[in-house]
């Protein structure tokens, strides 16, 4: 067992060039924005004292525990969301909560199942981490590996120690479909219940079986056949994961990368130490009506206040929602860890891995979300909420085999 760590959220994170965040759009960039104003003319603001959730002062909400499971069903929507439609959900949508307990908490994926008000990003941490980690790996190579592509390595006990030292909650999230069997899918739960080796820890069934997931066996050679089935491709809930393991040629990352990083974050899981993983289980099928994307133009430091925005709910539908600049923030604590770890420069570093991260959420985006629009949250500097129609994702075209257009 590796030596365990802690790692306190700095004072203030580095100031990233602000763009649009990650660019899905047809076309030349040219999109016609659309700015909400009220009756009177002026641009839609978005009161703090309507917006719900924090206004910046310490919040009474209860931190998630060590491990948790949801699950919440919701019946979405299919329309396609229009500026107009994202305009009368804000006002019920929105909460608002300090960067610093984003952070603490762990920064969700983009999922439109997901039942809570969240900042996401492809992924969640495990995104950020896949990305972080691909960037150190093609870093360490010699210059003649780098020139064909060809990273180095990180050993997995290298893996294990950045995904324990993780700052906070690290999030991770799994999908009721790769849990249940259906069709010709044999889910995780009736293979946990019918595989001798869990036998002694599954007297009670799924409940059992769901419990082996979060906790883990006890018994060393069993969590070893659970971690094998656990990050199975097929037993992926998550679309970024999943795709980056079936893919990993087009996320730019060696094959085993993406099992890493789910399994040493199981591992984190099961650890009985301080350390805290949120595990979420969504429930249902897709159903995303847009991607909503919050951009925020201040620089941001711990007290800053970011829109979180309700992923699903019965009267809106789902949206993926997507917030670039909570990425940074969250990846710039990695940094520290790879800065400390294998003294890579700092800033070098951040530049090439949110490329590498926008990259792959294009990848994503474009698999997950074609045809979808991309409705754009714009914070000012001021306060103040503007919606911008930011076009449509581009429709996903596989690569041929050789990898040339």
């Amino acid at each position: 067992m590796s030596e365990k760590h802690t790692h306190e959220v700095p004072d203030k994170f580095e100031p990233q060039e602000r763009g649009p965040g990650v660019d899905y759009r047809h076309g030349n960039g040219d999109v016609p924005t659309n700015v909400i104003r009220d009756q009177t003319g002026r641009v839609l603001n978005i009161p703090p004292d309507q917006r719900g959730g924090s206004n910046g002062e310490e919040s009474d909400e209860v931190a998630p525990p060590e491990k948790t499971l949801s699950a919440v069903t919701r019946v979405p929507s299919r329309e396609p969301l229009t500026v107009e439609g994202l305009q009368t959900l804000l006002l019920k949508r929105v909460r608002e909560k300090r960067l610093v307990d984003i952070l603490r908490e762990g920064v969700c994926c983009v999922d439109g199942r997901n039942p809570e008000a969240i900042a996401g990003t492809p992924g969640g941490d495990a995104g950020i981490l896949l990305g972080a980690i691909a960037t150190v790996e093609e870093m360490r190579a010699p210059w003649y590996q780098r020139m064909i592509g060809r990273p180095k390595p990180l050993s997995y006990a290298e893996v294990r120690e950045i995904v324990f030292r993780l700052p906070g909650t690290l999030y991770l999230h799994t999908a009721e479909h790769a849990l249940q069997s259906h069709g010709e899918h044999k889910g995780v739960l009736e293979r946990i219940q019918k595989d001798p080796v869990f036998a002694p820890f599954v007297s009670d069934g799924e409940m059992d079986a769901k419990r082996l997931i979060m906790y883990g066996t006890g018994n060393s050679e069993a969590n070893e056949r659970l971690l094998d089935l656990l990050t199975e491709s097929e037993c992926q809930g998550c679309g970024h994961l999943q795709h980056a393991m079936n893919d990993p040629k087009a996320y730019g990352v060696r094959p085993d990368l993406a099992r890493q990083i789910v399994c040493a974050s199981i591992e984190r899981m099961w650890d009985n130490s301080h350390h805290k993983t949120h595990l979420d289980i969504l429930p249902g099928d897709h159903g995303e009506r847009a991607l909503v994307q919050v951009e925020l133009e201040e620089d941001l430091t711990n007290d800053s206040i970011v829109p979180l925005f309700q992923a699903n709910n019965e009267e809106g539908g789902q949206v993926f929602v997507s917030h670039p600049n909570v990425m940074k923030a969250r990846l710039g604590q990695v940094a520290s860890i790879i800065e400390g770890m294998f003294g890579i420069d700092r800033a070098r570093f951040m530049q090439r891995a949110i490329k590498k991260i926008e990259m792959q959420t294009t990848e994503t985006v474009k698999r997950l979300a074609s045809g979808k629009r991309i409705l754009a949250l714009v914070v000012n500097t001021n306060g103040d909420m503007v919606i911008a129609d930011r076009g449509i994702v581009h429709a996903y075209e596989p690569r041929p085999p050789n990898g040339f257009p």
